[in-house]
């Protein structure tokens, strides 16, 4: 089985200290700190009902294309996300995370299957928790909904912006 091709890497450190690679495309906004920031409620309300597990560099937590059962807050660790192409033998990252980071949220809001893959990169200690539970939890708490929103719409408007930017359109 063929490892796969990743695309030039380049590593940064944001203002707190978080490590985030990064792939010259820049599929969507790079910076953890906006997730952190934008999520930071969502996630630690996440955590107080989540299942805790441990994985191993290379465990895959949940794969392109799987069924999404849940969201993933990443308590410590690295955890590479990346989409594959249909044959499996071309891996595309998309950006490396690490503790506060919420998994899964778009599959969460739209019950279809995770869009990424997410592997650990070393030791990652996560909470889980199944879709039912986390839904119920933002309807409860529309603060929390709207955060998720707001994350949402960012990841959104940083996608269109790199679209736009490769097709030669200005972003203003």
């Amino acid at each position: 089985m063929s490892r796969g091709v990743v695309i030039g890497i380049t590593a940064k450190r944001t203002s707190c200290g978080h490590d985030v690679e990064d792939w010259g495309y820049q599929l969507a906004r790079t910076d953890h700190d906006v997730h952190a920031d934008a999520v930071r409620e969502l996630a630690e309300a996440l955590d107080t009902i989540a299942s805790s597990h441990t994985c191993r560099p290379g465990d895959v937590l949940f794969r392109q294309g799987q069924a999404a059962d849940g969201v993933l807050v990443v308590r410590r660790g690295k955890v590479r996300l990346y989409a594959g192409s249909s044959d499996g033998d071309t891996r595309l990252p998309y950006r490396t995370v690490g503790p506060g980071y919420v998994l899964g949220l778009p599959a969460l809001f739209s019950g279809q299957p995770y869009s990424l893959t997410a592997e650990a990169l070393e030791e990652c200690v996560f909470g889980f928790v199944e879709r039912t539970r986390a839904l119920e939890l933002v309807r409860r708490r529309l603060d929390l909904c709207f955060q998720a929103a707001d994350l949402l719409a960012r990841e959104l408007r940083s996608l269109r912006e790199w679209q736009l930017t490769r097709m030669g359109i200005t972003v203003q």
